[in-house]
């Protein structure tokens, strides 16, 4: 294969795997507490690992599937991106900066150029695959050592990608009792405790006690959104509870809103002014916050 559109494909599978990485890890990650501007270098090194890993796997591919004698070294190809993705990276952000401080107001954010940013990674990583490229050897391995080495090399990357994803500890199979302590340690560590807030609501509503009945019990959902976004004016908690009684259970879409500046915690509320959803033996229901 010619280094030109070996090098191409290279990157176009680091993409596709940065791009189902976000999804999957999207879907999985429903139970914590985001770091604020922390979460900027989570998502980073989590991209990074994704097309790292893309990359890999197109270049171990090819190498076992390749019948020329002289062909790519996947060790050359990997390394490669170990140095040009982050220059990219670092770069393309210097020109964004550098375009903000010319353009009027906005212009980036509303415009085509916030592509830049994804074409300059692109091209550093195109430049940089291109380059080790050319370096080829002619190794030729058993089959069984190849695959060996390829499993190896590939575990080496995803595992640190799968240990970034957060929530894994929940216990989803356990009772309600155990997943409300998980919740409780997880959620309630402010001195807010949005959790407890969540379930003050629920214990409060009338709607709920009369479809669910007394001696509420409530806990993170074993599917659904349990999470705390952190930002600089204050915090919100989007939980997806369930909520059992002595007639029958049901689930409770919560949200509650933490204000610094007020200092204060209440259901719902913000820009989104989200509501509180019931739903129970089928019936769906908006719930009253006062």
């Amino acid at each position: 294969m010619k280094n030109s559109i070996y090098s191409f494909f290279c990157v176009i599978a680091g993409f596709f795997v940065s791009a189902l990485g976000f999804v999957a890890i999207g879907l999985l990650e429903n139970y914590y507490v985001d770091q604020g501007i922390g979460e900027i270098l989570i998502s980073g090194l989590r991209a990074f690992l994704s097309f790292f890993l893309g990359v890999y796997v197109f270049s171990f591919s090819e190498w076992l599937l390749s019948k020329e004698e002289m062909k790519h070294v996947p060790l050359f190809v990997t390394a490669s991106v170990a140095l040009s993705v982050p220059l990219g990276a670092l770069s393309a952000a210097f020109v964004m900066i550098l375009l903000e401080k010319i353009l009027p107001d906005g212009y980036i954010i509303s415009s085509w150029l916030r592509w830049v940013y994804w074409v300059i990674v692109f091209a550093f990583a195109y430049a940089g695959i291109y380059f080790f490229s050319r370096l080829r050897k002619a190794v030729s391995w058993p089959l069984k050592k190849s695959l060996i080495m390829s499993l190896a090399g590939f575990l080496l990357i995803a595992a640190p990608l799968f240990l970034s994803i957060r929530g894994l500890n929940f216990p989803r199979a356990s009772s309600i009792e155990a997943r409300h302590k998980w919740a409780q340690k997880t959620f309630d560590h402010s001195r807010y405790k949005p959790y407890s807030k969540a379930g003050e609501f629920i214990r409060n509503s009338p709607l709920i006690i009369s479809q669910a009945g007394s001696n509420i019990l409530f806990a993170p959902a074993a599917n659904g959104r349990n999470l705390i976004v952190n930002g600089i004016d204050g915090s919100i908690a989007y939980f997806t509870l369930e909520v059992k009684g002595d007639k029958g259970k049901g689930i409770c879409g919560i949200s509650v809103l933490i204000d610094y500046h007020s200092d204060k915690a209440e259901i719902g509320g913000g820009i989104n002014n989200l509501p509180v959803i019931w739903k129970f033996e089928g019936r769906r229901v908006e719930l009253k916050k006062d």
